[in-house]
């Protein structure tokens, strides 16, 4: 209940900050990297559908870029675009006999072509990839912290995030 709580103050935080600051697509690249540190966490909007942060500020840093008009910095090369028709094309041929899971599927895959489209309308300078990395350093240390802790002592992290002890066996 306090980590779902968590993440949505997060998430509206970041999504606060991405519509309204001044660089607030250079921005969505910072808050998808933070997201990282909530591993599986997601928002269940409905028992079978599921939102991570990492998608939620994508599609809000897509809203901003379609509403405000950026200018490209940069293209999706065309290896990519192809990949992704491709993958498109499969999941469509298959959705009848996949269902939603190969729908979440395809949400997850999708991210990536998201984040080349965001991409775009950044202009990677030296100060901007600094920045980027420098906010990467933060949440990789959580990360590899809190993995040696559950690793060590499971318990402590059951009784963080209320997992069931029993059922991890």
């Amino acid at each position: 209940m306090h980590v779902d709580i968590a993440i949505i103050i997060f998430v509206l935080l970041g999504s606060r900050d991405i519509l309204y600051s001044y660089n607030g697509i250079e921005k969505s690249f910072i808050w998808i990297i933070w997201s990282f540190c909530l591993g599986y966490r997601t928002l269940g909007i409905t028992s079978w559908f599921y939102l991570h942060p990492i998608e939620i500020f994508s599609f809000i840093a897509i809203l901003r870029v379609i509403t405000t008009n950026y200018d490209k910095k940069n293209k999706i090369p065309t290896i990519h675009k192809a990949t992704f028709f491709m993958f498109f094309l499969v999941f469509l041929s298959g959705f009848q006999n996949f269902g939603m899971n190969s729908f979440n599927e395809f949400k997850s895959i999708s991210i990536f072509f998201q984040l080349y489209f965001i991409s775009q309308y950044i202009e990677f300078k030296a100060v901007t990839f600094y920045r980027m990395m420098e906010s990467y350093l933060i949440p990789a240390i959580y990360i590899s912290f809190f993995g040696l802790v559950e690793f060590t002592f499971p318990e402590i992290t059951s009784a963080i995030f209320q997992y069931d002890e029993a059922n991890l066996q």
